[in-house]
């Protein structure tokens, strides 16, 4: 920094400011989403406002990608491509959210979020009932737990208020925690049971480093900046891309894990 000294003190003017303190525009141009995460924009593409945050969604694209496929050719019950599906659909939307930080994919990555979850949920409420059937409770259950979302969608995009996207994001999550927990006494197999806490513990995990990364993001910053954006321990410090790694890989391992545990069988 040059510095200049006049009879009224010390002016620091700037020749040049690092590019990582930039306010870069990229290809998307300016961000009108109402979220923007702790990873600095377009620091290491162009073309990608989030750029480890959009790469990290591989983990909730490929692997349902696959499943869905799958399950199709062995003929699997719709419920569980459906969870495949969604998950799927999170991930692209997630993809193309953090790639443009644009309001309207924000909603391709928040929405699919609430349908995916019930779905989670009505998968889980059923697992009692038997397999393949659609009863009058089943056919109950999947309405009124649709038409939740649908209503929670709605006002979510009147309020537009991400706190309350969180909100019911988060307590439907935890409806699915209370009920995979109660449905513990079904797995009567040690490798079921062994898997569904191998999915719950990523998920959860997961969630742990969603709330550091957003809670100490101006440190986690500082570091990255310190040592360089494209330093290995900056890399591994994108914590929101590791909640989308663990957050995808414990969503596949939990439908895995529950058509299993209903089927006697992995697909």
């Amino acid at each position: 920094k040059l510095i200049i000294i006049l009879n009224r003190g010390v002016i620091k003017m700037p020749i040049f400011t690092p590019r990582e303190k930039q306010p870069l525009l990229g290809y998307w141009g300016k961000p009108t989403s109402t979220l923007d995460f702790c990873e600095e924009n377009y620091i290491s593409s162009f073309y990608m406002a989030e750029f480890w945050n959009t790469l990290t969604n591989v983990s909730m694209i490929i692997p349902p990608l696959v499943g869905m496929i799958t399950s199709r050719r062995q003929g699997l019950e719709f419920r569980y491509t459906a969870c495949y599906a969604l998950l799927l659909l999170v991930g692209i939307g997630s993809c193309c959210f953090h790639g443009s930080l644009l309001y309207h994919m924000q909603l391709l990555d928040e929405l699919p979020m609430l349908f995916g979850a019930v779905q989670f949920l009505y998968c889980l409420l059923n697992m009692g009932g038997p397999t393949g059937k659609q009863t009058s409770w089943t056919t109950a259950y999947l309405v009124s737990l649709y038409s939740l979302a649908f209503i929670i969608s709605l006002a979510y995009i009147l309020l537009g208020d991400p706190t309350f996207h969180q909100a019911a994001y988060g307590v439907i999550v935890a409806a699915i925690s209370f009920q995979a927990f109660y449905s513990l006494k079904m797995f009567v197999n040690c490798k079921y049971l062994m898997w569904a806490c191998v999915s719950f513990g990523c998920f959860m995990l997961g969630v742990g480093v969603w709330i550091v990364d957003h809670t100490y993001c101006s440190n986690l910053r500082e570091f990255r900046s310190g040592i360089g954006q494209h330093h290995p321990l900056a890399v591994l410090s994108q914590l929101h891309g590791w909640w989308h790694l663990l957050a995808g890989t414990g969503s596949f391992l939990h439908i895995l894990v529950r058509y299993g545990s209903c089927n006697k069988r992995i697909p």
